[in-house]
């Protein structure tokens, strides 16, 4: 004997049209500068991530990653999320989140963009590893692109 488990008139349209929930981001594994921005011995950087219609953010939020000439920042065992969400896609989308990233020096009352690019994260995509390069090629940041289908 079979049990019915729903309750009379439900229905799960609303459900049935979503094509599939994704957990996507991206990630910083490492910052590495061979230029000085500054006339002090160290350079003030920040992350400026456009994620869209809601989310726009600064990275690190309060303060800066200090670096000096020819040194490099690695993050630890953990990578250092730049931007991340759950995305929802219904079946007749396409399935891409476009993000866009700035590189910036802090200065007073003047930050310039070192470097910008606009990424495209496909859902779901194989982990992928991209260099974004400032305009005068004296830094380089290697970020981590990934997304996996989630039940969440």
């Amino acid at each position: 004997m079979t049990v019915d488990k729903h309750a009379e008139g439900e229905s799960f349209a609303k459900e049935l049209e979503k094509a599939g929930r994704y957990w996507a981001g991206i990630s910083l594994v490492s910052l590495k500068t061979i230029g000085r921005y500054d006339l002090d011995k160290q350079s003030e950087f920040y992350f400026l991530v456009d994620g869209g219609k809601l989310f726009k953010n600064r990275v690190p939020n309060k303060g800066t990653i200090q670096l000096r000439e020819n040194q490099d920042f690695q993050s630890k065992s953990d990578n250092l999320t730049l931007w991340s969400e759950f995305v929802t896609f219904k079946a007749d989308e396409e399935k891409v989140v476009k993000i866009k990233i700035q590189l910036k020096e802090e200065d007073p009352g003047l930050d310039p963009t070192l470097g910008e690019q606009e990424f495209i994260i496909k859902c779901p995509q194989e982990t992928e590893y991209v260099i974004l390069n400032s305009k005068d090629e004296k830094t380089k940041v290697k970020l981590k692109l990934y997304s996996h289908k989630t039940v969440y």
